[in-house]
């Protein structure tokens, strides 16, 4: 199960839109930092700056080709929260179920 912090560290990556969107292009392939940053309206600078963060989240993958860096997204990583939200909808479910308000019969 994932860590309290592995999560808070992904949800604070998937907070900004734009690391959003660049995770959106990675789920369509690899891609190289020029590939990425031709897609966005922001400075190659401010793209490293969501990719670092994105890296750092174990959201994607950094790899060296040469001269330039590919990115990959990480399936392990989103399954991991994928299964802490499934964790955290059955609990309240399972929660709700025990708190529904019981009808008065008239």
């Amino acid at each position: 199960f994932p860590s309290h912090d592995m999560v808070q560290d992904v949800f604070q990556a998937l907070a900004d839109e734009g690391r959003r969107e660049i995770l959106f292009l990675l789920a369509s392939g690899n891609k190289n930092t020029a590939q990425i940053c031709r897609q966005f309206p922001y400075s190659r600078q401010a793209v490293n700056k969501h990719l670092a963060l994105l890296v750092a989240s174990g959201l994607i993958h950094a790899n060296s080709e040469g001269r330039s860096v590919v990115y990959t997204i990480e399936l392990p990583a989103l399954k991991d929260v994928k299964k802490w939200i499934k964790a955290l909808t059955e609990k309240a479910e399972a929660s709700s179920k025990k708190i529904q308000p019981k009808r008065i019969r008239k």
